[in-house]
């Protein structure tokens, strides 16, 4: 297999969302999107030494928080001019890790390990020199629209201030993710122009220079499509997020009862255990099997062994032990011990 690297744009500012925080910093189920999208790559087998994200104007944010997920490149983009300008900014790190370059969105926390997968798979049987990473939504809104042509193969991605009436009814849309062969993109790069409805250097641009080496890989799963510019969005992104944590719980045998319950992407719960209405579980928390939590409970890094019971409580960084019950009104922080029998 060819050494593999990743790019992962990350400069938006926060004007829409209102905030001082960068954009990639804001939060879906307690983490930053920009931190979704680092453990998509690393699941998909990419080393923190071989991704780099670029990060805007407001650095120290977004460089802090990489500096407490691991080791990673950075280049900063000083000017907005796009996503072909964006990774422009690290052309010298792409051409030191040669191979096949994942170029992500920073806040499209949706991407996953299956997605970068089964989309390399398509790249490489293939042989192309990019492959876009699509999905087909009922509202395209102001998404990139795929334009294919004879037996389905990709022409163009072309922006949506730059669309057609006729490419507007396209439901096909560009997620903003790619897998490029690096020799294939960083040839392709210094032609990008900017002459369009936005003055900017589009990365889509570099579909149609690659040219016949060009495909699309579409996803089955059109969530990975989805990003926020404003608060409102966020909270689509959260709602959306959190039924897919709980649809996975849900699976392993657990019982979510009420729609007021929140439960962070690490969090592992045993099965037949019942989570009640308006408890929030955050962290690294691991709870064993046969336990009740809640309601009106919230639990912060904790070990829970089997058959607990947790009512109207807070615990934060606690061990509790099998068969153990607290509360109602109680808060439980005590030092980390084994927990016997937990799943």
């Amino acid at each position: 297999m060819k050494s593999r690297s990743c790019v992962i744009l990350a400069a938006g500012d926060g004007k829409r969302m209102v905030s001082e925080k960068p954009k990639v910093l804001m939060e879906v189920l307690f983490v930053p999107m920009l931190g979704w999208v680092i453990d998509a790559a690393r699941a998909a087998g990419i080393a923190d030494e071989n991704i780099a994200v670029i990060i805007g104007n407001n650095a120290e944010a977004v460089s802090s928080y990489l500096a407490s997920r691991g080791k990673f490149a950075s280049f900063v983009q000083k000017d907005r001019l796009g996503t072909g300008h964006a990774v422009m900014q690290a052309e010298d790190f792409i051409r030191q890790k040669g191979g096949d370059v994942l170029v992500l969105c920073g806040d499209a926390p949706f991407m996953d390990k299956d997605t970068i997968d089964n989309a390399y798979q398509f790249h490489t049987e293939n042989a192309l020199g990019v492959t876009d990473i699509t999905a087909e939504i009922s509202n395209p809104a102001n998404y990139g629209r795929i334009k294919r042509g004879e037996g389905g193969k990709l022409k163009a991605i072309v922006e949506r201030k730059d669309c057609t009436a006729e490419e507007l009814l396209i439901n096909e849309v560009n997620s903003g993710a790619y897998w490029f062969e690096a020799d294939a993109l960083l040839s392709a790069l210094p032609q990008i122009g900017n002459k369009n409805a936005s003055g900017e250097y589009y990365l889509t641009d570099a579909v149609e220079l690659i040219g016949e080496r060009a495909g699309a890989f579409k996803s089955s799963d059109a969530k990975i499509v989805l990003g926020a510019n404003n608060r409102k969005e966020l909270r689509v992104l959260n709602r959306a997020m959190c039924e897919t944590v709980n649809d996975r719980h849900y699976e392993a045998g657990v019982d979510i009862i009420g729609e007021n319950v929140l439960i962070g992407k690490d969090v592992v719960i045993g099965q037949d255990t019942t989570i009640m209405p308006n408890t929030i579980i955050r962290g690294e928390t691991v709870i064993g099997k046969g336990c009740v939590i809640g309601p009106c409970s919230q639990i912060d890094d904790c070990r829970i062994g089997c058959g607990a019971v947790l009512n109207n409580v807070y615990a934060a960084n606690a061990v509790i032990m099998d068969g153990e019950s607290f509360g109602p009104f109680v808060k439980v922080e005590r030092s980390t011990l084994p927990v016997p029998g937990r799943q």
